[in-house]
């Protein structure tokens, strides 16, 4: 085993309860020792133990909880001490531990024992940083496809067919007078492809939402005065960006995040397009320019008691928010909707709230949906090697169409499966290790 480990398992700060782990070598022995004697020594694994520990002449009621190796965690023997979150008296326990040579754990250690020991793969210990990053459902909805395992079995499933393809291509090559013949050739490319198909559903609801704690954005688009700022303001439920009858009100960006109940999204108030533009503000529209290309979702908002179309959207998925929906409907979208093919037309009246229910539930499934088309998206260093992999079996297909021979061919497909090796199999590298788990944090 290990040397023995210790932290906050809780966050810090005042709490009714507050949870310590200790991991490692007589991690058991180390925590009897703060005990008052209820805990001994040779408990056995799975056990609770209702007691207390001795701190400065002082006792604190406390819960230990054992797991004897390797059934825990992290692979080790663990105690996990529950006892009230009072600042001094947790203190006071890592004091002690400290003092009686239980090591401070670095951040992610936890889980980096895990995976060292083979309790976790990559994929899954990736899984628990997204978890607890999570700031929606639907991100922790996708961080529980992470850590439940569904990714590490897509991913030993495309590893096992991509050694199918290899090994037939190495048989080719112990066998040289056997010589390919073309439909053959033309099945290897084919399985070639349907690999590369499998890793871009992998990867495509991160490329959606880029990491699954990360909100989707979603940014307002439309002319001057069509009634962005008023629409933010009003799904915020307070003043958060200045309205006026002016045109040109708003001369810079303006993000905010907005919970609609499931699903998080940062929204962006934008100058609005189409009018002149002073020196100053150049900037100002230039930035909002390349937030509309980045932008997951593009928000377009038209005046409806405006005679002109909508403004073209941006390249990327869109809606269609009609504003003023207390006036008469004189915007033509007709036209506008037969080109574009927003995926939800919604008219609201922001002042007085009207519609902004219909338009948070449309946000909400749209937000969702980026993640629910494939919920098993790859993150972190699990993204990295899916996509290292993608890349090298392009780089297969490349070689193996052009004719160059299945010796070079095979050279691509080695580099790929080597990629995949680690995220299901396990991972010895310290570099890489020290790299992936230095983003965790304490306790974890």
């Amino acid at each position: 085993m290990s040397e023995a480990i210790v932290a906050r398992a809780t966050a810090a700060g005042g709490a009714t309860v507050a949870l310590i782990r200790v991991s490692g070598d007589r991690a058991i022995e180390h925590v009897a020792e703060r005990s008052d004697g209820t805990l001994a020594v040779d408990a056995p694994g799975q056990s609770v133990t209702v007691g207390c520990v001795a701190l400065d002449g002082c006792t604190w009621p406390a819960r230990f909880t054992v797991f004897r190796a390797p059934r825990s965690y992290t692979g080790e023997d663990v105690v996990e001490i529950a006892l009230p979150g009072a600042t001094p008296a947790v203190g006071a326990l890592l004091d002690a531990l400290h003092a009686g040579g239980v090591r401070p754990a670095a951040p992610g250690e936890f889980t980096r024992r895990a995976c060292v020991a083979g309790r976790l793969d990559l994929a899954r210990a990736e899984g628990i940083q997204a978890l607890v990053r999570a700031r929606d459902d639907a991100a922790r909805r996708a961080a529980v496809e992470l850590t439940g395992g569904a990714v590490s079995g897509r991913i030993g499933a495309l590893r096992a067919a991509l050694i199918d393809v290899l090994a037939d291509l190495e048989a080719s090559l112990d066998f040289l007078e056997h010589e390919v013949d073309p439909a053959e050739a033309d099945d290897v490319g084919a399985r070639i492809d349907a690999l590369r198909d499998t890793i871009a559903r992998l990867v495509r609801g991160a490329e959606a939402r880029q990491r699954v704690d990360a909100a989707p954005r979603i940014v307002l688009h439309g002319r001057t005065n069509a009634g962005k700022s008023t629409l933010l303001n009003g799904l915020l439920g307070h003043e958060r960006a200045a309205t006026g009858a002016t045109p040109g009100t708003t001369r810079d960006l303006i993000g905010a995040r907005v919970a609609l109940g499931g699903a998080t999204v940062v929204v962006f108030d934008a100058p609005g397009v189409g009018g002149a533009a002073s020196v100053g503000d150049r900037a100002a529209l230039e930035t909002a320019e390349r937030l509309r290309a980045d932008a997951e979702l593009c928000a377009v908002v038209v005046d409806g008691s405006d005679r002109e179309p909508p403004p073209p959207p941006c390249a990327t998925p869109c809606m269609l928010v009609v504003t003023k929906r207390d006036l008469a409907r004189r915007v033509p979208i007709d036209g506008w909707c037969d080109a574009h093919r927003p995926i939800a037309v919604v008219d609201v009246h922001a002042p007085s709230g009207g519609g902004l229910t219909a338009l948070r539930d449309a946000w909400r499934g749209w937000a969702v949906g980026a993640v629910a088309e494939d919920p098993a998206a790859v993150v972190g260093s699990v993204r990295a090697a899916v996509l290292a992999a993608d890349r090298a079996l392009a780089a297969a297909a490349e070689t193996w169409r052009a004719g160059l021979g299945a010796e070079i061919a095979v050279v691509h497909l080695r580099e790929a499966t080597d990629a995949l090796a680690g995220l299901t199999d396990g991972i010895d590298d310290e570099a890489v290790l020290d790299v992936v788990f230095a983003r965790f944090c304490i306790g974890k």
